[in-house]
Protein backbone atom coordinates (compact mmCIF):
# COMPACT_ATOMS: atom_id res chain seq x y z
CA UNK A 1 0.00 0.00 0.00
CA UNK A 2 2.85 2.33 0.89
CA UNK A 3 4.61 1.62 -2.37
CA UNK A 4 1.45 2.43 -4.30
CA UNK A 5 1.08 5.69 -2.41
CA UNK A 6 4.69 6.61 -3.08
CA UNK A 7 4.28 5.79 -6.77
CA UNK A 8 1.16 7.97 -6.87
CA UNK A 9 3.03 10.80 -5.25
CA UNK A 10 5.88 10.40 -7.71
CA UNK A 11 3.56 10.68 -10.71
CA UNK A 12 1.85 13.72 -9.19
CA UNK A 13 5.19 15.33 -8.61
CA UNK A 14 6.19 14.74 -12.22
CA UNK A 15 2.96 16.34 -13.41
CA UNK A 16 3.51 19.32 -11.13
CA UNK A 17 7.07 19.71 -12.35
CA UNK A 18 5.84 19.76 -15.90
CA UNK A 19 3.33 22.45 -15.01
CA UNK A 20 6.09 24.36 -13.28
CA UNK A 21 8.14 24.30 -16.42
CA UNK A 22 5.10 25.71 -18.20
CA UNK A 23 4.87 28.52 -15.66
CA UNK A 24 1.65 27.43 -13.96
CA UNK A 25 2.80 26.90 -10.28
CA UNK A 26 5.90 27.79 -8.18
CA UNK A 27 8.24 24.94 -7.30
CA UNK A 28 8.12 25.38 -3.47
CA UNK A 29 4.34 24.89 -3.44
CA UNK A 30 4.75 21.72 -5.48
CA UNK A 31 7.43 20.21 -3.23
CA UNK A 32 5.48 21.12 -0.06
CA UNK A 33 2.43 19.34 -1.30
CA UNK A 34 4.48 16.24 -2.07
CA UNK A 35 5.99 16.17 1.46
CA UNK A 36 2.56 16.52 3.12
CA UNK A 37 1.31 13.63 1.05
CA UNK A 38 4.22 11.55 2.28
CA UNK A 39 3.35 12.41 5.89
CA UNK A 40 -0.32 11.46 5.58
CA UNK A 41 0.35 8.11 4.01
CA UNK A 42 -0.53 5.18 6.27
CA UNK A 43 0.23 1.51 6.26
CA UNK A 44 -0.92 -1.27 8.55
CA UNK A 45 2.59 -2.68 8.94
CA UNK A 46 4.19 0.55 10.28
CA UNK A 47 4.56 1.98 13.81
CA UNK A 48 3.14 5.45 14.34
CA UNK A 49 4.25 8.08 16.88
CA UNK A 50 1.24 9.79 18.45
CA UNK A 51 3.10 13.10 18.74
CA UNK A 52 4.46 13.04 15.17
CA UNK A 53 2.85 13.31 11.75
CA UNK A 54 5.47 11.05 10.15
CA UNK A 55 5.23 7.29 9.74
CA UNK A 56 7.65 4.92 11.37
CA UNK A 57 8.47 1.78 9.48
CA UNK A 58 10.46 -1.32 10.14
CA UNK A 59 14.18 -0.68 9.56
CA UNK A 60 14.35 -3.14 6.71
CA UNK A 61 11.20 -1.73 5.16
CA UNK A 62 12.42 1.83 5.72
CA UNK A 63 15.60 1.06 3.78
CA UNK A 64 13.64 -0.62 0.99
CA UNK A 65 11.11 2.21 0.78
CA UNK A 66 13.84 4.84 0.94
CA UNK A 67 15.78 3.33 -1.96
CA UNK A 68 12.65 2.81 -4.03
CA UNK A 69 11.33 6.31 -3.32
CA UNK A 70 14.68 7.81 -4.23
CA UNK A 71 14.59 5.95 -7.51
CA UNK A 72 11.02 7.07 -8.28
CA UNK A 73 11.32 10.66 -7.10
CA UNK A 74 14.56 11.31 -8.90
CA UNK A 75 14.38 12.96 -12.35
CA UNK A 76 14.34 10.49 -15.22
CA UNK A 77 17.51 10.23 -17.26
CA UNK A 78 17.50 12.29 -20.41
CA UNK A 79 17.74 10.44 -23.69
CA UNK A 80 21.21 10.57 -25.13
CA UNK A 81 21.64 12.04 -28.58
CA UNK A 82 23.43 10.02 -31.22
CA UNK A 83 25.85 12.47 -32.78
CA UNK A 84 28.60 11.78 -35.29
CA UNK A 85 30.28 13.79 -38.03
CA UNK A 86 29.81 13.03 -41.72
CA UNK A 87 32.29 14.45 -44.20
CA UNK A 88 30.27 15.61 -47.22
CA UNK A 89 33.08 17.51 -48.88
CA UNK A 90 34.02 14.86 -51.40
CA UNK A 91 37.13 15.54 -53.35
CA UNK A 92 37.46 14.69 -57.00
CA UNK A 93 40.23 12.27 -57.79
CA UNK A 94 43.33 14.08 -58.85
CA UNK A 95 44.26 13.87 -62.52
CA UNK A 96 47.71 14.79 -63.55
CA UNK A 97 47.96 17.51 -66.20
CA UNK A 98 49.27 16.49 -69.57
CA UNK A 99 52.71 17.70 -70.36
CA UNK A 100 53.27 20.38 -72.98
CA UNK A 101 55.05 17.92 -75.22
CA UNK A 102 52.14 15.49 -75.10
CA UNK A 103 49.60 18.22 -76.03
CA UNK A 104 51.78 19.38 -78.89
CA UNK A 105 52.02 15.79 -80.12
CA UNK A 106 48.22 15.39 -80.03
CA UNK A 107 47.73 18.62 -81.98
CA UNK A 108 50.19 17.41 -84.56
CA UNK A 109 48.54 14.02 -84.90
CA UNK A 110 45.04 15.53 -85.28
CA UNK A 111 46.19 18.40 -87.51
CA UNK A 112 44.21 20.94 -85.44
CA UNK A 113 46.44 23.80 -86.57
CA UNK A 114 46.74 22.81 -90.20
CA UNK A 115 44.93 23.95 -93.30
CA UNK A 116 43.52 20.44 -93.71
CA UNK A 117 41.55 20.74 -90.46
CA UNK A 118 40.25 24.17 -91.47
CA UNK A 119 39.06 22.61 -94.72
CA UNK A 120 37.27 19.80 -92.85
CA UNK A 121 35.42 22.29 -90.64
CA UNK A 122 34.49 24.36 -93.68
CA UNK A 123 33.13 21.33 -95.55
CA UNK A 124 31.03 20.29 -92.53
CA UNK A 125 29.60 23.82 -92.30
CA UNK A 126 28.88 23.90 -96.03
CA UNK A 127 26.72 20.77 -95.76
CA UNK A 128 24.09 22.77 -93.85
CA UNK A 129 23.83 25.45 -96.55
CA UNK A 130 20.94 25.65 -98.96
CA UNK A 131 21.74 25.59 -102.70
CA UNK A 132 20.99 29.31 -102.98
CA UNK A 133 23.43 30.06 -100.15
CA UNK A 134 26.17 27.99 -101.77
CA UNK A 135 25.67 29.78 -105.07
CA UNK A 136 25.73 33.19 -103.41
CA UNK A 137 28.88 32.44 -101.39
CA UNK A 138 30.80 30.85 -104.27
CA UNK A 139 31.21 34.15 -106.13
CA UNK A 140 32.09 36.03 -102.94
CA UNK A 141 34.79 33.52 -102.01
CA UNK A 142 36.30 33.59 -105.51
CA UNK A 143 36.53 37.38 -105.52
CA UNK A 144 38.15 37.36 -102.06
CA UNK A 145 40.66 34.72 -103.13
CA UNK A 146 41.63 36.65 -106.28
CA UNK A 147 42.01 39.91 -104.35
CA UNK A 148 44.26 38.28 -101.73
CA UNK A 149 46.33 36.68 -104.48
CA UNK A 150 46.88 40.06 -106.16
CA UNK A 151 47.99 41.61 -102.85
CA UNK A 152 50.05 38.58 -101.70
CA UNK A 153 47.78 37.99 -98.66
CA UNK A 154 46.90 34.65 -97.11
CA UNK A 155 43.19 34.28 -97.86
CA UNK A 156 42.72 31.67 -95.12
CA UNK A 157 44.51 33.65 -92.40
CA UNK A 158 43.87 37.38 -92.89
CA UNK A 159 44.52 40.12 -90.37
CA UNK A 160 41.86 42.62 -89.32
CA UNK A 161 43.63 45.36 -91.31
CA UNK A 162 43.58 43.23 -94.47
CA UNK A 163 39.88 42.45 -94.05
CA UNK A 164 39.06 46.13 -93.45
CA UNK A 165 41.03 47.10 -96.57
CA UNK A 166 39.10 44.56 -98.64
CA UNK A 167 35.72 45.84 -97.34
CA UNK A 168 36.77 49.39 -98.28
CA UNK A 169 37.74 48.10 -101.74
CA UNK A 170 34.26 46.62 -102.22
CA UNK A 171 32.66 49.94 -101.26
CA UNK A 172 34.91 52.43 -103.05
CA UNK A 173 35.85 50.58 -106.22
CA UNK A 174 33.21 47.88 -106.66
CA UNK A 175 30.42 50.26 -105.57
CA UNK A 176 28.63 47.51 -103.64
CA UNK A 177 25.86 48.28 -101.19
CA UNK A 178 26.25 47.90 -97.45
CA UNK A 179 24.10 44.74 -97.24
CA UNK A 180 26.02 43.12 -100.11
CA UNK A 181 29.30 43.86 -98.34
CA UNK A 182 27.94 42.12 -95.25
CA UNK A 183 27.32 39.03 -97.39
CA UNK A 184 30.95 39.12 -98.57
CA UNK A 185 32.11 39.43 -94.96
CA UNK A 186 29.98 36.44 -93.97
CA UNK A 187 31.42 34.39 -96.83
CA UNK A 188 34.96 35.23 -95.71
CA UNK A 189 34.10 34.12 -92.15
CA UNK A 190 33.32 30.61 -93.43
CA UNK A 191 36.86 30.37 -94.80
CA UNK A 192 38.54 31.43 -91.55
CA UNK A 193 36.51 29.53 -88.95
CA UNK A 194 39.19 29.80 -86.27
CA UNK A 195 39.35 33.61 -86.55
CA UNK A 196 35.77 34.45 -87.51
CA UNK A 197 34.72 35.76 -84.10
CA UNK A 198 37.98 37.64 -83.57
CA UNK A 199 37.74 39.40 -86.94
CA UNK A 200 34.05 40.23 -86.54
CA UNK A 201 34.64 41.86 -83.15
CA UNK A 202 37.76 43.76 -84.20
CA UNK A 203 37.34 47.55 -83.68
CA UNK A 204 38.90 48.36 -87.06
CA UNK A 205 36.41 46.13 -88.91
CA UNK A 206 33.56 47.66 -86.91
CA UNK A 207 34.59 51.20 -87.80
CA UNK A 208 34.97 50.54 -91.54
CA UNK A 209 31.53 48.85 -91.67
CA UNK A 210 29.92 51.73 -89.80
CA UNK A 211 31.51 54.24 -92.19
CA UNK A 212 30.19 52.26 -95.19
CA UNK A 213 26.67 52.11 -93.74
CA UNK A 214 26.60 55.86 -93.12
CA UNK A 215 27.92 56.59 -96.61
CA UNK A 216 25.17 54.48 -98.17
CA UNK A 217 22.49 56.24 -96.13
CA UNK A 218 23.69 59.65 -97.29
CA UNK A 219 24.03 58.57 -100.91
CA UNK A 220 20.69 56.79 -101.18
CA UNK A 221 17.89 58.04 -98.90
CA UNK A 222 15.05 55.71 -98.01
CA UNK A 223 12.37 55.48 -100.68
CA UNK A 224 9.26 57.23 -99.42
CA UNK A 225 6.86 55.65 -101.90
CA UNK A 226 6.36 52.50 -103.95
CA UNK A 227 4.71 51.81 -107.30
CA UNK A 228 1.01 51.07 -107.34
CA UNK A 229 0.14 47.39 -108.01
CA UNK A 230 -3.24 48.51 -109.35
CA UNK A 231 -1.47 49.94 -112.39
CA UNK A 232 -0.09 46.49 -113.23
CA UNK A 233 -3.41 44.77 -112.49
CA UNK A 234 -5.17 47.20 -114.82
CA UNK A 235 -2.65 46.42 -117.58
CA UNK A 236 -3.03 42.66 -117.04
CA UNK A 237 -6.81 42.94 -117.21
CA UNK A 238 -6.79 44.82 -120.49
CA UNK A 239 -4.07 42.77 -122.22
CA UNK A 240 -4.54 39.10 -123.10
CA UNK A 241 -1.37 37.13 -123.79
CA UNK A 242 -0.94 34.19 -126.12
CA UNK A 243 -2.21 31.16 -124.23
CA UNK A 244 0.08 28.90 -126.26
CA UNK A 245 3.34 30.64 -125.33
CA UNK A 246 5.04 29.05 -122.34
CA UNK A 247 6.98 32.26 -121.66
CA UNK A 248 3.89 34.51 -121.70
CA UNK A 249 1.87 32.15 -119.53
CA UNK A 250 4.77 31.63 -117.10
CA UNK A 251 5.48 35.30 -116.48
CA UNK A 252 1.79 36.22 -116.17
CA UNK A 253 1.21 33.39 -113.67
CA UNK A 254 4.28 34.45 -111.70
CA UNK A 255 3.24 38.12 -111.36
CA UNK A 256 -0.33 37.17 -110.43
CA UNK A 257 0.90 34.85 -107.66
CA UNK A 258 3.27 37.50 -106.29
CA UNK A 259 0.69 40.31 -106.28
CA UNK A 260 -1.92 38.04 -104.67
CA UNK A 261 0.31 36.54 -101.98
CA UNK A 262 2.95 39.22 -101.17
CA UNK A 263 5.51 36.40 -101.01
CA UNK A 264 9.13 36.46 -102.17
CA UNK A 265 10.18 35.69 -105.74
CA UNK A 266 12.28 32.81 -104.39
CA UNK A 267 9.14 31.22 -102.90
CA UNK A 268 7.86 30.58 -106.45
CA UNK A 269 10.71 28.10 -106.96
CA UNK A 270 9.33 26.03 -104.04
CA UNK A 271 5.96 25.35 -105.70
CA UNK A 272 5.45 21.85 -107.14
CA UNK A 273 2.58 20.21 -109.03
CA UNK A 274 2.88 16.59 -107.86
CA UNK A 275 0.11 14.98 -105.82
CA UNK A 276 1.82 15.70 -102.50
CA UNK A 277 2.10 19.45 -103.10
CA UNK A 278 -0.77 20.34 -105.48
CA UNK A 279 -4.51 19.99 -104.87
CA UNK A 280 -7.13 21.19 -107.41
CA UNK A 281 -10.53 21.54 -105.70
CA UNK A 282 -12.46 23.04 -108.63
CA UNK A 283 -13.12 26.59 -107.40
CA UNK A 284 -9.75 26.81 -105.62
CA UNK A 285 -6.26 25.33 -105.71
CA UNK A 286 -4.14 24.57 -102.64
CA UNK A 287 -0.36 24.37 -102.98
CA UNK A 288 2.06 23.19 -100.28
CA UNK A 289 5.53 24.73 -100.83
CA UNK A 290 8.52 22.50 -100.16
CA UNK A 291 11.02 23.40 -97.47
CA UNK A 292 13.44 26.18 -98.38
CA UNK A 293 11.86 29.58 -97.74
CA UNK A 294 14.00 32.24 -96.06
CA UNK A 295 12.11 31.86 -92.77
CA UNK A 296 11.84 28.04 -92.82
CA UNK A 297 13.57 26.18 -90.01
CA UNK A 298 13.03 23.10 -87.86
CA UNK A 299 10.10 24.67 -85.95
CA UNK A 300 8.58 26.98 -88.57
CA UNK A 301 7.42 26.44 -92.15
CA UNK A 302 5.72 28.88 -94.46
CA UNK A 303 1.99 28.33 -94.81
CA UNK A 304 0.28 26.64 -97.73
CA UNK A 305 -1.18 28.73 -100.57
CA UNK A 306 -4.92 28.70 -101.22
CA UNK A 307 -5.69 30.39 -104.55
CA UNK A 308 -9.28 31.37 -105.33
CA UNK A 309 -11.06 32.17 -108.56
CA UNK A 310 -11.31 35.79 -109.74
CA UNK A 311 -14.09 37.18 -111.93
CA UNK A 312 -11.51 38.82 -114.21
CA UNK A 313 -10.23 35.86 -116.23
CA UNK A 314 -7.01 37.65 -117.23
CA UNK A 315 -5.93 37.89 -113.56
CA UNK A 316 -7.56 34.72 -112.21
CA UNK A 317 -4.81 32.68 -110.46
CA UNK A 318 -6.75 29.40 -110.70
CA UNK A 319 -7.21 29.77 -114.48
CA UNK A 320 -3.58 30.63 -115.16
CA UNK A 321 -2.20 27.88 -112.93
CA UNK A 322 -4.14 25.29 -114.88
CA UNK A 323 -3.11 26.92 -118.16
CA UNK A 324 0.58 26.86 -117.14
CA UNK A 325 0.46 23.16 -116.26
CA UNK A 326 -1.25 22.39 -119.56
CA UNK A 327 1.17 24.42 -121.70
CA UNK A 328 4.29 23.07 -119.96
CA UNK A 329 3.20 19.42 -120.03
CA UNK A 330 4.69 18.75 -123.48
CA UNK A 331 8.05 20.28 -122.48
CA UNK A 332 8.31 18.38 -119.23
CA UNK A 333 7.02 15.15 -120.83
CA UNK A 334 10.39 13.35 -120.94
CA UNK A 335 11.56 14.56 -117.53
CA UNK A 336 10.54 13.89 -113.96
CA UNK A 337 10.39 17.59 -112.99
CA UNK A 338 7.56 18.49 -110.62
CA UNK A 339 8.39 22.19 -110.22
CA UNK A 340 5.60 24.56 -111.26
CA UNK A 341 7.94 26.89 -113.16
CA UNK A 342 10.43 25.41 -115.61
CA UNK A 343 12.80 26.92 -118.15
CA UNK A 344 11.25 28.05 -121.43
CA UNK A 345 14.39 27.70 -123.57
CA UNK A 346 17.31 25.30 -123.81
CA UNK A 347 17.67 22.40 -121.44
CA UNK A 348 14.56 21.48 -119.47
CA UNK A 349 15.21 22.32 -115.82
CA UNK A 350 13.53 24.11 -112.92
CA UNK A 351 13.34 27.88 -113.39
CA UNK A 352 15.68 29.64 -110.95
CA UNK A 353 14.91 32.76 -108.97
CA UNK A 354 16.99 34.79 -111.43
CA UNK A 355 15.02 33.50 -114.42
CA UNK A 356 11.66 34.17 -112.76
CA UNK A 357 12.90 37.60 -111.70
CA UNK A 358 13.71 38.37 -115.33
CA UNK A 359 10.14 37.47 -116.35
CA UNK A 360 8.73 39.78 -113.66
CA UNK A 361 10.98 42.69 -114.61
CA UNK A 362 10.05 42.57 -118.32
CA UNK A 363 6.34 42.35 -117.54
CA UNK A 364 6.54 45.34 -115.15
CA UNK A 365 8.31 47.31 -117.87
CA UNK A 366 5.56 46.39 -120.34
CA UNK A 367 3.02 47.70 -117.84
CA UNK A 368 4.91 51.00 -117.53
CA UNK A 369 6.57 50.33 -114.16
CA UNK A 370 10.33 50.53 -113.70
CA UNK A 371 11.03 48.47 -110.60
CA UNK A 372 12.90 45.42 -109.38
CA UNK A 373 11.20 42.01 -109.19
CA UNK A 374 11.57 41.93 -105.41
CA UNK A 375 9.61 45.18 -105.04
CA UNK A 376 6.36 43.29 -105.77
CA UNK A 377 6.39 42.08 -102.16
CA UNK A 378 6.49 45.60 -100.73
CA UNK A 379 4.00 46.99 -103.27
CA UNK A 380 1.41 44.27 -102.68
CA UNK A 381 1.63 44.43 -98.87
CA UNK A 382 1.55 48.26 -98.86
CA UNK A 383 -1.60 48.21 -100.99
CA UNK A 384 -3.25 45.87 -98.49
CA UNK A 385 -2.26 48.25 -95.69
CA UNK A 386 -3.66 51.20 -97.65
CA UNK A 387 -6.98 49.36 -98.04
CA UNK A 388 -7.18 48.81 -94.25
CA UNK A 389 -6.49 45.11 -94.14
CA UNK A 390 -5.67 43.83 -90.66
CA UNK A 391 -1.98 43.67 -89.82
CA UNK A 392 -2.40 40.01 -88.80
CA UNK A 393 -3.78 39.20 -92.26
CA UNK A 394 -0.94 41.06 -94.00
CA UNK A 395 1.68 39.22 -91.91
CA UNK A 396 0.08 35.83 -92.54
CA UNK A 397 -0.16 36.33 -96.29
CA UNK A 398 3.36 37.69 -96.64
CA UNK A 399 4.84 35.06 -94.28
CA UNK A 400 6.14 37.68 -91.85
CA UNK A 401 6.66 36.61 -88.25
CA UNK A 402 6.87 40.03 -86.54
CA UNK A 403 5.05 43.29 -87.45
CA UNK A 404 8.23 45.38 -87.19
CA UNK A 405 9.73 43.67 -90.24
CA UNK A 406 6.85 44.82 -92.42
CA UNK A 407 6.69 48.28 -90.85
CA UNK A 408 10.44 48.99 -91.09
CA UNK A 409 11.38 47.45 -94.44
CA UNK A 410 8.30 46.89 -96.63
CA UNK A 411 5.62 49.39 -95.77
CA UNK A 412 5.70 52.41 -98.13
CA UNK A 413 3.39 55.11 -99.39
CA UNK A 414 1.51 54.34 -102.61
CA UNK A 415 0.63 57.15 -104.96
CA UNK A 416 -3.13 57.03 -105.40
CA UNK A 417 -4.54 55.49 -108.59
CA UNK A 418 -8.18 55.73 -109.56
CA UNK A 419 -9.29 52.09 -109.46
CA UNK A 420 -10.03 49.58 -106.74
CA UNK A 421 -8.46 46.46 -108.20
CA UNK A 422 -6.51 44.22 -105.86
CA UNK A 423 -5.64 40.52 -106.16
CA UNK A 424 -5.25 40.02 -102.43
CA UNK A 425 -8.75 38.53 -102.16
CA UNK A 426 -7.67 35.73 -104.51
CA UNK A 427 -5.10 34.41 -102.02
CA UNK A 428 -5.37 32.88 -98.56
CA UNK A 429 -2.69 31.45 -96.31
CA UNK A 430 -3.77 28.04 -95.01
Amino acid sequence: MLLRSIEHCHHRRLRLRRRHHQGLQPLDVIEGGVERNHGKAKTPTGHSDPESDSISLHPAQELKVSLFAQLLLSEPNKAKKLEFEVNTNLKEPEVNDSTTNRLALLDKLHHFDSNEWERVRYVETEKNWRPSTKKMYSGSRKKWHDWCLSHSFDHANPSSAQLAKYLAFLHLQQKLSYKTILVYKSAISTLVCSQAEKLSNDPLVHRILKAISLANVQAKPKTAHIWDPRVVIEWLTSNSPSVFSLLEVSRRTAIILLLASSRRVHDLTLLHIDADHFQDNGDNIIMHPVFGSKTDNYVHRQSSWKLKENQEKNVCPVRWLRKLIDVSSSRRHNSDLSELFISTLGKVRPASRTVIGGWIKTLLRDAGVEATPGSTRSASASLNWLENHKIEEIMEKGNWRVPNTFANFYSAEIISFQNNKNLSNSFEAV
